[in-house]
């Protein structure tokens, strides 16, 4: 039986793509994968669905709903751009106020 507690290797920082997004959906799949939707504002890729790293599924799942909700734009490093890459990291950022 495979040994489900290893913890997985992990991409170094400097190997994540660093894009600006909105978050086109998000919610959790049959075993436990948290899938978020997401469109690069660059143009770069659009309505990708990407897995959230499963350290941090919850936060990424709960900063991505919030971006949602109250159409936010988040700074997220990912693992590539296909939809078999991963979120490393995400933040929302509030609309600048001019």
């Amino acid at each position: 039986m495979e040994n489900t507690n290893q913890s997985q290797r992990l991409v170094p920082i400097n190997d994540l793509q660093w894009f600006d997004c909105a978050v086109d959906g998000a919610g959790p799949g049959e075993d436990g994968t948290i899938w978020v939707r997401l469109t690069s504002t660059d143009g770069e890729f659009t309505e990708v669905w990407f897995t959230a790293l499963p350290a941090i599924r919850q936060q990424v799942l709960e900063t991505a709903l919030a971006a949602l909700q109250s159409q936010l734009v988040c700074g997220v490093g990912l693992t590539g751009t296909s939809d078999d890459s991963q979120i490393y990291r995400i933040q929302a950022f509030a609309p600048k106020i001019r």
